[in-house]
């Protein structure tokens, strides 16, 4: 029999374990939701710790509003897939937790689906004061380089680690901060 506390940090350790690296198979997305159920105890303290619920990944926005209200008002970490076409709705659509995001990663594929070749443009720019880490990544084998003009916040006092594989990147955007300790960026081009 562990104490509350002691199960409460092995919960976390491997809510982040499987959030962090989900590996291959999508069914493994979700089993560390299974620790809950395996006793009444076990599911009393994974429902008293908000931060158990803090880890989403999730191909699409479905179940996001379940882990949001467990998690209760502790700072989230997201990664979300979509494609290259729907990332501003994507985002548009998270901006109520924004403001509550500590770690975004948008993992956007083009699925093979090309573009104009205009760059896409984010209506406006959304507060994010906790976040620490925003990554804008390709993925897929035939993903190519996004092209999205600019990414859609303004100053963000608190990022340290940026990473953005963009077509062009905008130096004079105020997602350049002084505070950034990482910064990875994959273009084919700046301006």
């Amino acid at each position: 029999h562990l104490p509350p506390e002691v199960l409460s940090k092995i919960m976390l350790t491997v809510a982040r374990m499987y959030y962090d690296d989900p590996g291959d198979n999508v069914r493994k997305l979700w089993e560390w939701t299974k620790l809950p159920h395996v006793c009444h105890a076990w599911r009393t303290v994974a429902l008293s710790t908000p931060s158990f619920w803090a880890y989403i990944r999730r191909s699409r926005m479905l179940s996001i509003p379940d882990l949001v209200g467990r998690s209760k008002q502790v700072p989230l970490y997201i990664t979300v897939g979509c494609t290259e076409p729907d990332v501003v709705s994507t985002v548009e659509r998270m901006a109520g937790l924004l403001p509550r995001t500590r770690e975004l990663k948008l993992d956007v594929s083009n699925s093979g689906v090309g573009t104009s070749g205009q760059g896409k443009s984010f209506p406006s720019t959304y507060a994010a004061p906790l976040l620490e880490t925003f990554q804008l990544r390709k993925k897929g084998e035939r993903s190519r380089t996004l092209n999205i003009v600019q990414p859609p916040f303004g100053v963000l006092p608190r990022l340290r680690y940026l990473q953005l594989d963009l077509d062009h990147i905008y130096w004079n955007n105020a997602i350049f901060s002084s505070s950034i300790t990482t910064l990875v960026l994959n273009s084919d081009a700046s301006v």
